[in-house]
C-alpha cells in the first residue's frame, strides 16, 4: 500500500530529537544514503527538511549533502530547519539555551546559517 502511495510524497521531514546534522546520532554517510534512496524512490519527492541545531551545521556535510542533491536526474532542495523559539537574546539563549544569536561574529549566528545555505541553495527556515 505504502509503495504505491510514494509518488505523492512532496516533503520528507527527518528529526531525531536533536539535530540531524549531529554525525555522533545520524553518521553523515547514512544521511548521504537516505538522500540517494529517497531521490531514487519517491518520483514526486522534491524537498529534503532536516532539523538541526546551528551547532551542527558544518561546511563539510552541507558540501557532501549538495553533492549528493546534485548526483541524481530528479534534483531535490534541502532544507536546514532551525528551533529559533523566540527573538529575544536572554529568552532564546539564556531559558531555553538555543545558542543562536541574529548576526554578528561567530559560526552559529543566523546570519552565518543564512550564508552557508546560500552558499548551496539549501532553504533555511526558522520556527
Amino acid at each position: 500500500m505504502v509503495k504505491a502511495r510514494l509518488h505523492e510524497i512532496r516533503k520528507v521531514i527527518v528529526s531525531n530529537q536533536g539535530s540531524i546534522l549531529d554525525e555522533e546520532t545520524f553518521p553523515t554517510l547514512a544521511l548521504i544514503h537516505f538522500v540517494y534512496l529517497c531521490q531514487r524512490d519517491i518520483r514526486g519527492f522534491i524537498c529534503l527538511s532536516l532539523e538541526t541545531r546551528p551547532e551542527y551545521v558544518d561546511r563539510l556535510e552541507l558540501d557532501a549533502l549538495f553533492r549528493a542533491m546534485c548526483e541524481v536526474d530528479h534534483r531535490i532542495s534541502i532544507e536546514l530547519a532551525i528551533g529559533y523559539e523566540a527573538h529575544d537574546d536572554h529568552v532564546r539563549n539564556g531559558l531555553l539555551k538555543k545558542g543562536l544569536i541574529l548576526e554578528g561574529r561567530g559560526p552559529h549566528t543566523l546570519e552565518s546559517l543564512a550564508r552557508k545555505c546560500a552558499e548551496r541553495e539549501f532553504r533555511l527556515k526558522c520556527y
